[in-house]
């Protein structure tokens, strides 16, 4: 190939990383895009305009091009048909996961409270089994940890919250077990516990899990708020938004759920 075919098949690789990206974490992905959509765009153009120009050429250079072009329209339709559907969430999947996962999820939230010193508090996430947030609460003073800081300061951080290596392990074997990414659990409020349950581009999806019967005040606002969607007596389903994207349910989504199951 000619130095100015393999600058031509720049673009289609870049596109390759992409996709692959994507496919890994969703999340970076989006970020990724988001912060050089100014790239992203012309990259992609330049992919699928050089493929077209490339199908009457005959010489080598050309012909890799097409191919890799063929490889990438390929690639492009697995990660739809196989990687999209884990990165997509509405409430009737969340209901479904709940639904198989109940008592695991309830066990999951007594263990973390249960492990805590009093008026201390934990924000774990997971990403690929490995601790991507640790946040930690004590007596109302916050120190919050990311990616490798989280790892790096583990032990300090699991200490200082009253959390011992086996209990730490029980929270992430938990966390596991119940096909979830994270958890917030305080001694400060013991009866409510958020479970992370996915990240879908900057959204994340939670389950709210209550030990008691929400009262009428929390049933009114898990109504009220287009962030909630009530489940049952006791757990509630919240999405939170991030830097860009929607910020709450879609209303129609929310309202079509709320049509077909009736909380109480």
């Amino acid at each position: 190939m000619k130095f100015t075919d393999v600058l031509k098949l720049l673009p289609s690789l870049l596109v390759t990383a992409g996709i692959v990206v994507f496919w890994y974490d969703d999340f970076v992905a989006t970020m990724v895009a988001a912060i050089f959509f100014w790239l992203v765009i012309p990259v992609a153009l330049a992919a699928i305009v050089l493929f077209f120009l490339s199908l009457k050429r005959k010489d080598t250079g050309q012909k890799v091009i097409v191919w890799y072009g063929l490889f990438n329209l390929l690639l492009l339709v697995a990660y739809i048909v196989f990687g999209v559907p884990r990165q997509r969430c509405d409430p009737e999947t969340m209901a479904r996961h709940y639904e198989q996962h109940s008592t695991e999820l309830d066990e999951l939230c007594r263990y973390a409270v249960d492990a805590l010193d009093d008026s201390c508090g934990v924000t774990l996430e997971l990403t690929h089994g490995q601790i991507s947030m640790f946040h930690i609460e004590k007596a109302g003073q916050h120190r919050k940890t990311w990616s490798e800081e989280s790892v790096a300061k583990q032990d300090s951080l699991m200490q200082a919250v009253g959390l011992t290596p086996d209990e730490m392990k029980g929270i992430r074997q938990r966390l596991r077990k119940t096909g979830c990414i994270g958890i917030e659990a305080s001694k400060a409020n013991p009866h409510t516990v958020a479970v992370w349950f996915r990240r879908v581009g900057m959204g994340r999806y939670d389950f709210l899990i209550n030990d008691t019967l929400l009262t009428d005040e929390e049933r009114k606002e898990a109504m009220d708020d287009l962030s909630l969607i009530p489940y049952n007596e006791r757990v509630v389903f919240r999405y939170g938004g991030g830097a860009v994207g929607p910020q709450v349910f879609s209303q129609t989504e929310r309202d079509e759920y709320l049509d077909r199951h009736h909380p109480w």
